[in-house]
């Protein structure tokens, strides 16, 4: 089984693209001035110049208004083809101090991604087709960006399979204290939205009155992540589970130096 620290890991250094202090002008070079432009057309390049619609069923848990406010209008500014250039070459610079020595880590993730079954898993599918660079920290990076986006997938295929939507995810993650309050904003959830999240979740008996998770929210939320990491490896094969597992202090160590 390869460990919840190990995904978090790979997600870690995913992100590092996101991160103002890495990315600095690389996107406002381009002409994406807000953070969103560049988030949303940075993390979905891959599907192409994808429209909001298929941004919403990707990304699963931001609120079809917020994508809506900057795809496709997006794509007016930039290509996919430049804002993957862009972010390949922050994610370059952010891991350049990690040199050769990622080599056969690097190399050995690469090789696990032939071991995933794609069925359902559209946004590691899209990334799966980019060409893999010779550089070893952009091979780490594509790496880590492909597995983080396959726990995605099958994590937003677990909640969906609840019955859950993106609102009542994020509220739900709040209430059992897995998000801070500030993920309504950061997810663009509306008020009124919000509201209609906590009703729902209070109808299950997974929050009370207050929005406080209760005994049964607390446990539904750890069945779902469950769920989603049982899910997760039944569409790995044999050597890629092996591989994730043999290189794990390797990738928890690379993401806490990133974190220093």
């Amino acid at each position: 089984m390869v460990s919840d620290a190990m995904w978090h890991a790979l997600d870690d250094i995913h992100c590092v693209v996101y991160h103002q202090k890495n990315h600095k002008n690389f996107y406002s070079e381009i002409g994406l001035d807000h953070p969103w432009q560049s988030y949303f057309a940075s993390r979905s390049a891959a599907l192409g110049s994808a429209s909001a619609e298929l941004v919403t069923a990707t990304f699963f848990g931001f609120s079809p208004t917020l994508i809506a406010r900057y795809v496709p209008t997006v794509w007016d500014i930039v290509t996919p083809e430049t804002i993957l250039k862009a972010r390949s070459d922050i994610a370059q610079e952010a891991l350049a101090h990690l040199g050769t020595e990622v080599t056969a880590v690097a190399d050995s993730l690469i090789t696990a991604l032939s071991g995933l079954t794609l069925a359902g898993a559209s946004l590691t599918a899209a990334h799966m087709t980019l060409p893999i660079s010779h550089d070893p920290v952009l091979k780490l990076w594509h790496a880590a960006t492909v597995l983080r986006e396959y726990r995605g997938d099958r994590h937003w295929a677990v909640l969906t399979a609840a019955g859950l939507n993106g609102a009542t995810a994020n509220a739900l993650a709040i209430a059992t204290g897995r998000y801070g309050p500030q993920q309504q904003k950061v997810s663009g959830w509306r008020d009124p939205e919000w509201s209609q999240a906590f009703v729902d979740l209070e109808k299950r008996g997974w929050v009370d009155s207050n929005r406080q998770a209760t005994e049964a929210g607390i446990a539904a939320r750890n069945q779902l992540e469950d769920a989603t990491s049982r899910v997760t490896m039944a569409g790995l094969d044999d050597e890629a589970t092996a591989r994730l597992v043999s290189t794990e202090a390797q990738v928890l160590n690379i993401a806490s130096a990133l974190a220093a």
